[in-house]
């Protein structure tokens, strides 16, 4: 049961986004730190107004300037229960976890939807 709890919570993150607008593209972050032996996967669309970033466990990443639009909203999204929270950089475009656990980053337009 709570594999497929789990399940919903995918579902509804991604279906509240344009997913099908992204395509994966680790070139537009790197990771600054704790990503030794841990995967981080990004995604973006074309535009750049749209980015989601999963960390299978804590790290913190760099967004590489100019790739994606200026002052996008970005909030953590947890896997494990479905709670989102906003997002603020460490310092310019820097993210870090929450915690060590595995995290969802999303970057989109304040008005972005289907």
């Amino acid at each position: 049961m709570t594999m497929l709890k789990g399940y919903g919570y995918i579902v509804d993150f991604f279906t509240s986004i344009s997913w099908w607008k992204l395509n994966p593209d680790n070139t537009c972050i790197e990771v600054t730190q704790g990503g030794l032996g841990k995967r981080v996967y990004a995604s973006r669309s074309e535009k750049g107004d749209l980015a989601v970033v999963y960390f299978e466990a804590g790290a913190e990443i760099m967004v590489k300037p100019g790739i994606l639009e200026e002052g996008l909203e970005t909030e953590w999204f947890n896997p494990r229960n479905g709670h989102r929270t906003p997002s603020e950089s460490q310092q310019a475009n820097i993210y870090r976890t929450p915690d060590e656990q595995d995290w969802a980053l999303l970057f989109r337009r304040s008005n972005l939807g289907f």
